[in-house]
């Protein structure tokens, strides 16, 4: 049995994440992970890392143990946690807020920018072969 405080990640964390977990004894359950699957890991963690697809519920709370102190949420919402079951037992609910941020603010610009310049249109009817997307096409009469 390992000193180190044990952190089940539910799924898979992203290679950077893992490295910052270097002190820790850490069990994951893979993309293949299910909810039986989560049930089986969870004993004696001290953290569990979910993601949005991961139901954090009094079940898996209960089956953790009292020695649970955070379960952080690798996403920007926590719909998937029961927030009040975490709180009532004393264990605190993270996520990543602000992170798609600029991400949703430069697709919004983006998006006004295409719907503004006709880009969709201009681009399908390139794709359909009735000329040049964006230039326009003379006015029959006029020189």
């Amino acid at each position: 049995m390992s000193d180190k405080k044990r952190v089940v990640v539910a799924r898979k964390l992203l290679r950077t994440g893992e490295v910052l977990l270097d002190g820790f004894e850490v069990v994951s359950g893979g993309l293949g992970s299910d909810r039986d699957t989560l049930l089986e890991m969870v004993p004696g963690a001290m953290a569990i890392i979910a993601d949005p697809t991961v139901p954090i519920d009094p079940e898996v709370l209960d089956r953790a143990g009292v020695q649970l102190e955070v379960v952080a949420n690798f996403a920007v919402g926590f719909d998937n946690i029961d927030v009040a079951a975490c709180h009532e037992r004393g264990v605190i609910v993270t996520n990543t807020p602000d992170v798609l941020t600029n991400a949703t603010a430069e697709l919004a610009v983006g998006l006004t920018y295409a719907a503004a310049r006709g880009i969709t249109a201009s681009e399908a009817g390139m794709r359909a072969g009735s000329g040049a997307a964006g230039i326009p096409v003379p006015i029959s009469g006029s020189s």
